[in-house]
């Protein structure tokens, strides 16, 4: 195996220069998906611990809330493992 003369002249061709095109757009775009994700997330834990409490009638959050996120996530994921096509990964034991 020989080694080109110009070790860099790889990174001047014009495969190189679309893929690294490709890469930026990939990264904006994901980026972009990503910022507003986390965003959605933090408005939602807003909602959930703090807006629902109060338009449910309590003066604040009351010290079992956090149990009934929980357990409407736990209903969902059983319900996920049980109704959907497989058992949710392998068996750890």
């Amino acid at each position: 195996m020989t080694t080109p003369a110009d070790p860099f002249a790889v990174l001047r061709t014009k495969k190189y220069v679309a893929l690294l095109v490709l890469a930026a757009v990939l990264g904006v775009v994901i980026s972009f998906l990503i910022y507003w994700y986390l965003k959605l997330i933090t408005e939602t834990q807003a909602w959930v611990y703090t807006d629902l409490p109060k338009g449910l009638g309590f003066h604040g959050e009351p010290p079992w809330w956090p149990l009934l996120p929980l357990a409407v996530a736990g209903a969902v994921v059983g319900a996920t493992i049980r109704y959907l096509p497989g058992r949710g990964g392998h068996s750890p034991s």
